[in-house]
């Protein structure tokens, strides 16, 4: 991927009662929501993934994601991490200018809550606040 931009998207709902001059917005949640873009390389697995889902017109295809904050240590070894569950939704397949290579772009929406936890670079492993582990 070239693009990875990542939006929180809060949903919200707007009111004024009829006694106040101004309105108020509530934050109601979130719509996580990750725009990317890349190149269709076949050498890279996750790249000719999303190639292949918007290719064949996959419905629901989804991956798991830790985004491991590196510069956040826990504890030796240990990093803040947070892990989310993506549903692919592709807008170009695979195309663009003759002679260029193939171009990918869509959207990774995110598919419930954010996890927090920590990831340990040695085991590979990220453990959740509430202490459950996933091995990647």
């Amino acid at each position: 991927m070239t693009d990875w931009t990542q939006s929180s998207n809060p949903n919200t709902e707007d009111g004024q009662y009829i006694h106040e001059k101004t309105q108020h917005s509530n934050m109601l949640g979130y719509a996580g929501s990750v725009s990317y873009s890349g190149i269709a390389y076949p050498s890279d697995p996750f790249n000719y993934w999303i190639y292949l889902i918007g290719k064949n017109e996959i419905v629901g295809a989804q991956f798991e994601e830790i985004e491991v904050e590196t510069w956040n240590t826990t504890e030796t070894g240990k990093y803040k991490a947070y892990k989310h569950i993506y549903e692919v939704q592709p807008d170009n397949p695979g195309s663009g200018e003759g002679g260029a290579k193939l171009a990918i772009e869509g959207t990774f929406a995110q598919q419930g809550s954010v996890v927090p936890g920590t990831f340990d670079i040695t085991t590979k492993t990220f453990t959740a606040d509430n202490e459950q582990q996933d091995e990647l």
